[in-house]
């Protein structure tokens, strides 16, 4: 294995270990894409369309489930907020 490879494997599992801690969406946005920036940067001399278009499909699948992680961390606080402005009028 290649020194690109293994670092790039390594990205991977420290964002694979930190995406699930984060608790602000904010930080569930700037995280992956340094990530997606430091492979790039990493890869820059053999880029290709594809890898590109892999790259911001990985970004999407990594926020898409970082979401519900998010939000399930504070559900019963806007719940209750819901339930008394829309009953309690």
């Amino acid at each position: 294995m290649s020194l690109n490879v293994i670092v790039l494997l390594a990205l991977l599992a420290v964002q694979t270990w930190l995406i699930p801690r984060l608790n602000n969406k904010f930080l569930l946005l700037i995280v992956p894409s340094i990530f997606v920036v430091l492979s790039l940067y990493i890869y820059r001399e053999n880029l290709s369309l594809l890898i590109i278009i892999g790259l911001m499909f990985g970004f999407f699948i990594y926020y898409m489930a970082g979401l519900p992680q998010w939000d399930r961390d504070k559900p019963k606080r806007a719940q209750k907020k819901y339930l008394k402005e829309k009953f309690f009028k």
